[in-house]
């Protein structure tokens, strides 16, 4: 049975301290959630059941830290059903410890995706993340970011569950192959 990935990403205040998430990005295929913590006058239930839910594994890069700042503002991601893809997946042609979800993105659905994190004005427009309302191209930014994750770990994954099962019918065959051969010694 396939896993069921979701992208993660959190955005949080970097004028207040302790940070906190304020705003929470899932992507499931091609539906994404831009949640707005800061501006929630409740929290659905639902939310907290999805997030804990054991059926799906979440992913983000430097999620640890993003875990960390949700938990902070109330949110909790299953502890035991996330991949960091910074600390799991390497782009084999970059040299860098590690990789940003731009160089990973542009790697493994659109070289387009390498400037993402150009389309906003990081040192201004992080400052707006915890007002009300978020602005359009924030919003717009937010889900990009959240799909981005979600279709490179996807893909990711679907190249390692294809190449495992190609190892695996291969050993199958020469098994068969070792068997026939015995058989007709």
């Amino acid at each position: 049975m396939p896993v069921k990935l979701v992208g993660v990403d959190v955005e949080y205040t970097h004028y207040v301290k302790p940070q906190r998430a304020v705003v929470l990005q899932l992507c499931v295929e091609k539906e994404c959630l831009v949640y707005h913590i800061s501006a929630a006058k409740d929290r659905p239930m639902e939310l907290d059941k999805f997030l804990m839910n054991g059926e799906y594994t979440f992913v983000g890069f430097a999620i640890k830290g993003d875990k960390g700042k949700l938990k902070l503002s109330g949110l909790e991601i299953n502890s035991d059903n996330y991949i960091d893809i910074q600390v799991e997946w390497r782009d084999p042609y970059n040299k860098k410890k590690f990789d940003s979800l731009a160089d990973v993105a542009g790697r493994m659905i659109d070289i387009h995706y390498h400037d993402m994190k150009k389309k906003i004005n990081r040192k201004e427009d992080h400052t707006l993340w915890g007002f009300c309302p978020l602005p359009e191209k924030l919003i717009k930014y937010a889900a990009i970011d959240a799909f981005a994750t979600y279709e490179s770990c996807r893909i990711i994954y679907n190249v390692i569950m294809g190449l495992d099962r190609g190892k695996g019918d291969k050993e199958e065959k020469q098994k068969k192959n070792n068997v026939v051969i015995k058989c007709s010694n």
